[in-house]
């Protein structure tokens, strides 16, 4: 068995003194904040195993903050997970002492949004939401920082100047990439279907139109068809690729930017069309099935943890720093195949 880590063996790992670390554990002492951030991130490294007690130290005199997201609806695999990480990130951090508050929408009715957002914000102190793109859900906004509450855009952007920033992926970027996947496995090229989840979130905007212009521009032989509406529905995307499916007995690929990739699955599986090659923008516990087997290629999609941890850190930084410039965290994507979920 591996032997326990001791004090000795942190404060060695740290570079610090030992009576550092007891004046950190025990509280009977002032260490600098920097100090116990430095011995907090070493004793996670060396599997320590009093990292709460030292994490304990660095919020003691930290400010309560309440922390509200506004997500899709929770019945998504991907907005369960990801409520999930952001109320524990909320919870681990060290900038504060935090509760999250979790709200999820039924719906990608703007005004529904609206009236969810102005809700959280009298029970918060920030907010991070994904927004369906509308001048109803802008007004909320920048009513919301007028009051006070900072309001991030989470993995699809909107247009409202007020809101204090944006946490995602390069929307360009990953449409673009999805092309180039489509190009490289259907080289042979033929008619490629296109499911989007709405129109009004401007991350699947992109998503489309830059996969369609990549596409063009590489001078690939496929002929992308015109785009159907998910409405971030599993049951609609359902139906729509068995629509498709048997409007394309030929069909050579779809691209399916946004919700409904479980819909896909299902309608792919029941026809027995695993030549389609599929390409989605979500990855969840119940879609890596489907990149084993074959069901679905490629998945491009945000990376959970590092999205979570970002996103809590810029609301409190921007509950610590009133006024400043917009925040700006472009997330790489990650791109999950059957050789690496």
């Amino acid at each position: 068995m591996a032997r326990r880590k001791t004090i000795s063996d942190l404060a060695e790992a740290a570079g610090v003194s030992v009576s550092t670390i007891d004046r950190i554990l025990s509280g009977r002492g002032p260490v600098k904040r920097l100090t116990v951030e430095h011995v907090l991130e070493t004793a996670e490294r060396i599997g320590f195993h009093a990292t709460g007690a030292i994490r304990g130290k660095l919020t003691e005199d930290a400010p309560e903050r309440t922390l509200g997201f506004l997500l899709n609806a929770r019945e998504r695999n991907l907005y369960a997970q990801l409520g999930e990480g952001l109320s524990r990130a909320t919870a681990a951090s060290s900038l504060m002492r935090g509760r999250a508050v979790l709200r999820y929408l039924e719906s990608i009715d703007p005004e529904e949004a609206a009236v969810a957002l102005r809700a959280l914000g009298r029970e918060v102190h920030a907010i991070a939401a994904v927004l369906v793109d509308h001048p109803l859900v802008n007004l909320a906004v920048s009513d919301l920082t007028r009051a006070g509450v900072p309001v991030f855009s989470l993995m699809s952007d909107i247009s409202a100047p007020q809101r204090t920033g944006f946490l995602g992926a390069s929307d360009w970027q990953l449409g673009r990439t999805a092309g180039w996947f489509m190009q490289r496995l259907r080289p042979e090229g033929g008619r490629v279907g296109m499911l989007v989840g709405s129109g009004r979130y401007l991350c699947q905007q992109a998503h489309e139109m830059s996969f369609r212009q990549y596409l063009a521009d590489s001078g690939a032989p496929h002929e992308v068809l015109p785009s159907r509406h998910t409405m971030e529905e599993d049951k609609r995307a359902y139906q729509l690729t068995l629509e498709l499916l048997a409007a394309e007995p030929k069909l050579a690929g779809l691209m399916v930017a946004g919700g409904g990739l479980d819909g896909v699955i299902a309608a792919i599986r029941k026809r027995d069309r695993r030549d389609v090659v599929v390409i989605g923008t979500e990855l969840t516990d119940a879609i890596r099935p489907a990149l084993l087997d074959g069901t679905v290629d490629v998945v491009l999609s945000h990376p959970a943890l590092g999205l979570v941890d970002r996103t809590v850190s810029a609301m409190v930084d921007a509950l610590e720093h009133p006024g400043g410039p917009p925040i700006q965290h472009i997330v790489p994507f990650e791109i999950a195949i059957s050789e690496n979920v």
